[in-house]
């Protein structure tokens, strides 16, 4: 009598890893010692380990079968200890070139990424980044206290030099037709979404951008925030900017979100530090108006409740008439949201 097998399933961390990481396999080499081995599997994937092993908010963790047995394995961790101890893959070019030529606009994570796997298959890659240095958001949005530049840079270089890929830096691509006319077969646009969304309210142009805010402090700008900030978003960005007014010496962080704490979109455990750090955060409160008062600001919000669902399956939030009430503070930083800025058509 002939059976089938039932086909193998890839197990739950490996499935919710949003590289697709084998994670059981290079767990297994750690715990054989074998830790080059570990990180030449996690390199199989994700060509930006030191960086992740930070930054990641490891929804592999969430699904990990070892929580029935007393907790979750500390995946990332581990990541992260292997990225600091291990040696990274040596000769990952190829000898036998395909003889393609890429030009990819953008060098954050998902430029980085792409130009290390497609130099892996022999085709010849530049990087055009229009900022001084690369890493996009990495470099430029994510605060220094949680990615050391030592570490960006670490797997920035292992990429560049290895795969020897050429870069033009402080570069801003403006005509996609002049590169193809310069001889590149693809170009792979990897702009990021470094363009923030107006919040929509009256005098909306008196709030301190977000992106520019931390971009400014990741390149080492000293900015006066005065003592009493208000940070208006939901997001990472929001709690990035927050936790950065604190260590730039304002005493009254406020946080403002216009959903709860379960459709808050910002990493669990980002917001759990703000708010050990004296962040306070205000859930169902959405700003109104804005109005300007001698060196700072009022800030009048509306407090809100959940109504039906929307299409992106959270419930809408909709005003409590009658709820208003207003801030004053020093500055007002919008973090509603980022989308790609993109080049003239």
């Amino acid at each position: 009598m002939i059976t089938q097998k039932s086909p193998i399933k890839a197990a739950p961390c490996r499935l919710a890893c949003p590289a697709g990481i084998d994670i059981p396999r290079y767990i297994r080499l750690i715990h054989q010692n074998k830790f080059d081995d570990a990180l030449a599997v996690i390199y199989e994937k994700n060509p930006l380990p030191s960086i992740c092993g930070r930054v990641c908010y490891r929804p592999c963790e969430g699904v990990c079968q070892a929580v029935y047995t007393g907790g979750p394995v500390q995946i990332n961790r581990l990541k992260r200890f292997v990225a600091e101890h291990a040696s990274p893959p040596r000769n990952i070019r190829r000898d036998n070139l395909s003889g393609k030529y890429v030009a990819i606009i953008g060098s954050g994570p998902s430029g980085l990424t792409a130009s290390y796997y497609l130099s892996m298959l022999g085709h010849r890659v530049t990087i055009y980044e229009a900022s001084p240095e690369l890493g996009g958001m990495m470099r430029y949005g994510i605060p220094e206290y949680r990615l050391p530049r030592g570490i960006l840079d670490k797997d920035i270089n292992f990429i560049i030099r290895g795969a020897g890929i050429e870069i033009k830096a402080d570069t801003r691509v403006e005509d996609l037709d002049k590169l193809f006319k310069n001889g590149y077969d693809v170009i792979l646009l990897a702009i990021g979404a470094q363009r923030s969304v107006t919040l929509g309210i009256r005098n909306d142009d008196l709030t301190l951008d977000c992106l520019s805010y931390l971009r400014d402090t990741s390149m080492g700008k000293r900015l006066n925030l005065g003592e009493k900030v208000a940070i208006i978003g939901g997001g990472n960005a929001s709690v990035d900017a927050a936790r950065t007014a604190i260590r730039l010496g304002s005493k009254e962080v406020v946080i403002l979100y216009r959903r709860s704490w379960d459709e808050m979109p910002a990493n669990p455990i980002e917001v759990k530090e703000a708010i050990n750090e004296g962040i306070d955060i205000r859930f169902l409160v959405a700003p109104a108006k804005i109005k300007k008062k001698n060196n700072g600001f009022i800030l009048e919000s509306t407090r809100m409740m959940l109504s039906e669902r929307d299409a992106s399956g959270r419930q809408r939030p909709v005003p409590i008439e009658g709820s208003e009430f207003i801030l004053e503070v020093d500055t007002i930083i919008s973090a509603a949201g980022q989308i790609p800025e993109m080049m003239p058509s």
